[in-house]
């Protein structure tokens, strides 16, 4: 317990300041309350990136997944894959093993990204499309994000395996 100071008038005691007023504590919890809010706001954005992170890796995968098979593929075969668009089934093989990589290829593509879509291009080197190796693939996957569209492209140089 503190004692009081005399003042000047001998009634009037002067005690000294202790403790916080309710105003201090209520501007603490006020910075404390800023504080815990932006802590909040920044984890969320963080799994927001991860998530994202996470997806762009899937495309990544996918696309080197359709180049390996493209790889294999062979002069037989790269003419059923040129133009595939998973969008467009009608562009996809009709049959044997190329059919069968563009179907799995497009399921896969729906169900791992957000509404996944994927091009197949297969060109020689005047532009044309390709009819006999060497050629260029080029992949493309699209998929739906918050901040829009997403595209990852990939492309390689084939050759007979």
């Amino acid at each position: 317990m503190h004692m009081p100071i005399m003042s000047t008038h001998p009634k009037e005691p002067i005690y000294p300041e202790s403790g916080m007023t309710l105003i201090e504590v209520l501007i603490a919890m006020v910075i404390l309350s800023i504080g815990f809010l932006a802590i909040g706001y920044m984890q969320i954005n963080a799994a927001q990136y991860v998530r994202q992170s996470a997806i762009n890796s899937r495309a990544a995968l996918i696309t080197s997944a359709m180049l390996a098979e493209l790889w294999g593929a062979g002069n037989q075969s790269v003419r059923e894959f040129n133009a595939v668009k998973t969008s467009t089934p009608s562009t996809w093989p009709t049959s044997g093993i190329p059919a069968l990589d563009v179907s799995r290829w497009a399921n896969q593509l729906q169900k791992t990204l957000p509404d996944g879509k994927g091009s197949v291009e297969i060109r020689n080197a005047a532009g044309n499309a390709c009819t006999q190796l060497p050629c260029t693939a080029t992949v493309t996957v699209t998929w739906s994000s918050i901040s829009g569209t997403q595209t990852h492209t990939g492309s390689e140089y084939l050759v007979e395996p």
